[in-house]
């Protein structure tokens, strides 16, 4: 089959291939900036996942030198993220709230309640672990979101057998 969709589905995996090879934020980036018109929905919340988990490893001062030196980059795909919000499925809001606050950047804050907000609207599509996820991120960098924790907690009432327990 070669049918636009096709092609388009071929792209976007062989993409996210080249996503999860990538071994540093750095080399995430270069995808993206060589490849950003063919980036999918998905393939934006796999680069916006995969730079905030690869990030420098030794500490603060290191992520602070990598976001300076990759700024404009990193607002692009923030950018880019935000006006995907509406396509993404319900984990990749999740793996794109942790993002934002793994992150640590202050401009991430106004992508988080954007995140927040479009996660209100279909909370029931999370799983229990995405769901706990997403409220970490929202926690974590103390954003107020009052309709997506009234929308969770009403799915959580209804969902309250499908939560386990995890030992502490």
């Amino acid at each position: 089959d070669t049918s636009p969709a096709r092609r388009r589905a071929t792209v976007a995996t062989w993409l996210n291939e080249k996503l999860v090879a990538a071994r540093t934020p750095a080399e995430v980036l270069g995808v993206y900036g060589e490849h950003r018109e063919r980036f999918s929905h998905v393939n934006l919340a796999t680069a916006w996942h995969r730079v905030a988990k690869l990030a420098p490893p030794e500490g603060r001062r290191a992520l602070r030198a990598f976001q300076r030196a990759h700024e404009a980059q990193l607002d692009a795909l923030q950018a880019d993220i935000a006006d995907a919000l509406p396509r993404l499925q319900a984990r990749h809001l999740a793996t794109s709230a942790y993002a934002a606050v793994a992150m640590e950047r202050p401009a991430n804050r106004v992508l988080l309640i954007a995140i927040a907000e479009a996660s209100a609207r279909r909370v029931d599509s999370f799983s229990t672990q995405g769901l706990s996820n997403l409220l970490w991120a929202v926690a974590t960098a103390n954003v107020a979101a009052p309709a997506l924790l009234e929308a969770v907690a009403l799915a959580v009432r209804r969902r309250i057998g499908s939560f386990r327990e995890e030992g502490f």
